[in-house]
Parts: structure tokens; C-alpha cells; sequence
């Protein structure tokens, strides 16, 4: 009886072995580069700081970004994730959480815009080249419409970021812009209209798996690693090569804004878990491209290093990427 069922297990295995391999699912990847971000900041509650080149995080300090997704319509999404590169870091020994709090359009407030200020200089590698000053832009007699609007630590729409102590986001001129989290200074709490309870998006960021060299800590500056990305690009790397990046997961964002009938422009608020902790992070904005030393080592591509939603999507069906306009007008060398 014994060597019946071992007969039969046998003959049953080789005919598994024979079976065709199920082939595997057909899917496409797109990545969307952002259209829209900006940095808030408690050192700068009325200020926006939308056009820098560089985006922010770390404490006191939040980012916003956010994408076009409408060329997702009607496809169903298998994974997708904010993907950063990055200019510089201080993370700590210890790690550093940072986290993607998604935009909940249910909560009726008033959806951020970006602005055109700067409010800080960057110097990447510590280079001339690669060198942003701070201003303010536009000018005080600047006549364009809208062109000093834009989300601040206090606002959502600050109608005039650049006139400190005016109402410019009273609920009598912009209905619910104003979003300023609960004391102190909110760094406990998150600005109205993102959700506030998320799990699935955080990131420890001390152990990026696309980090191509040893992680920055307090015995080992990062900025040793810039001088090597220049050099890499020159010799003919590729961005993903050559710049490390962080990604965050939202894959389940994405799915729920796709569920809302008429809402395709979803964002995200993102930040350091612990904001009263150590380390933070400078990574390129879409604004990053319209510094000339940067886009030098980018022929062909000077976008490359922007901000990107890459999204795998079920069927083998191409996706039209979009293009966002570019927003260096600001962006006065």
C-alpha cells in the first residue's frame, strides 16, 4: 500500500513538472513628475517658499507636494510610491522616520498652492555652481496677478505672503484657508486637511535600500558623497546610480483618490515622525532644474532628478505621462 502512495505522489510530481509555468501578469510603470510643491515652516509662518529648488524636511519644517494623476483613469494600480532624490542629509545614527500624510478632500478645507518665494540659500556641495541665494520674488510692485500667493505655515492661500500681519487668508476672503495645527506650533499635531492617522507610509530613512553609499551620520558627513555624484554623472551615470533617493509607499492613496469621482490632483504633507528628534533632509524640488549648475550635469534630461509618483499599473496599456510646466520664473540665478 505504501509504495502505491508513493507511486502515485511520484507520477503526480511529474506531472506538475510538465504542466506550463503560469505566466506572469502583464503590468506597466509610469512616473509622473510632480506639477506642485512647496516648503512651510514655523521660522517662516507668513512666508512661502515654493520655488527654492530644493525641497525640505526637518524640524519645524514641512514639505508639500503633489501630482497629476489623471492619466491613471480607469486603470487599476498595483504599487505606488513617492520617489526623491537626494541633495542632502543629516540623518542620524539612530535613523530618521519620515512620513507622507495624504490630502482628504472630504475635509472641505482649501486645497494649497504653491507660490514663487524664497526664503533661504542652498549651496549644494558647498559649490558656487550649485549655489541658491535667498530672496524675495516677486517684488513688492510685481502687477501680475496671483504672483504673490501661495500656502504658508499659516495658510493654505496666503493672497500676499510677501505683506507679513495682513488677514490675508481670513475666512471672509478665502473660505477655510487657514490651517495652522494645534501648539505648540503644531509640531504635535498636522495641518487641517491631510489625514492625521497613517501607518503603511512611513520611512525609515538610515536604511534607504537605494542607497548606493554608506548612510550619513554624525561620524560620517554626507556632503563627502556629493563630490561623488558630480563625478558620477560626469562619467556617465545614471541619475539612479549616481544620487541616492528615499521612497515612500502610497499605494493605497493613490487607489482612494482614483476612487473620488472628479479628483485627480492628490498631495501629500510630508515630514519627520518625531519632529522634536534629530536629522532631516534637502531634497531636489521640480524647481531644482532651473539651477543651471544642476541641469548641466543632466544633458538631455535636466528634469531627472525632479520628484516623481512611479506607479506600476496593471495590463500592459502604455500611460500618457504628463508634463508640468516648468516654474523657474522665479527661479532668478
Amino acid at each position: 500500500m505504501k509504495s502505491s502512495v508513493a507511486t502515485l505522489v511520484a507520477f503526480l510530481g511529474l506531472v506538475a513538472m510538465s504542466l506550463p509555468a503560469a505566466a506572469a501578469s502583464p503590468s506597466v510603470t509610469v512616473a509622473i513628475p510632480t506639477d506642485r510643491d512647496a516648503i512651510i515652516a514655523t521660522p517662516h509662518k507668513k512666508n512661502n517658499d515654493g520655488s527654492w529648488g530644493y525641497g525640505w524636511i526637518r524640524k519645524t519644517t514641512r514639505s508639500l507636494i503633489g501630482f497629476n494623476i489623471a492619466p491613471l483613469e480607469g486603470r487599476t494600480v498595483d504599487d505606488a510610491y513617492i520617489k526623491l532624490y537626494v541633495a542632502q542629509n543629516n540623518f542620524t545614527a539612530g535613523g530618521t522616520t519620515i512620513v507622507a500624510h495624504p490630502w482628504e478632500p472630504s475635509q472641505g478645507e482649501t486645497d494649497w498652492v504653491e507660490g514663487s518665494n524664497l526664503f533661504n540659500r542652498f549651496g549644494y556641495c558647498n559649490k558656487a555652481a550649485y549655489r541658491v541665494e535667498a530672496r524675495e520674488f516677486p517684488p513688492l510692485d510685481d502687477p501680475t496677478p496671483h504672483a504673490r500667493e501661495g500656502a504658508t505655515w499659516k495658510c493654505s492661500v496666503d493672497l500676499d505672503y510677501l505683506m507679513p500681519g495682513t488677514p490675508n487668508c481670513e475666512p471672509t476672503l478665502i473660505a477655510k484657508a487657514r490651517w495652522s495645527p494645534t501648539p505648540p506650533e503644531g509640531q504635535r499635531g498636522i495641518h487641517d486637511g491631510f489625514m492625521k492617522n497613517i501607518d503603511a507610509r512611513i520611512l525609515l530613512s538610515q536604511n534607504i535600500t537605494t542607497e548606493r553609499r554608506s548612510v550619513c551620520h554624525d561620524s560620517a558627513p554626507c556632503d563627502s558623497s556629493c563630490d561623488d555624484s558630480i563625478a558620477c554623472m560626469r562619467n556617465g551615470g545614471t541619475v539612479d546610480s549616481c544620487w541616492r533617493s528615499i521612497t515612500i509607499n502610497v499605494t493605497q492613496d493613490v487607489r482612494d483618490a482614483l476612487a473620488i469621482p472628479g479628483y485627480r490632483n492628490p498631495s501629500w504633507l510630508i515630514k519627520r515622525q518625531n519632529e522634536f528628534g534629530e536629522g532631516g533632509v534637502h531634497w531636489f524640488s521640480r524647481e531644482g532644474i532651473c539651477n543651471a549648475g544642476i541641469a548641466a550635469l543632466l544633458p538631455g534630461n535636466p528634469a531627472a532628478l525632479q520628484p516623481v509618483l512611479v506607479v506600476t499599473l496593471a495590463g500592459s496599456m502604455p500611460v500618457a505621462t504628463p508634463t508640468p510646466k516648468q516654474h523657474c520664473v522665479a527661479y532668478r540665478e
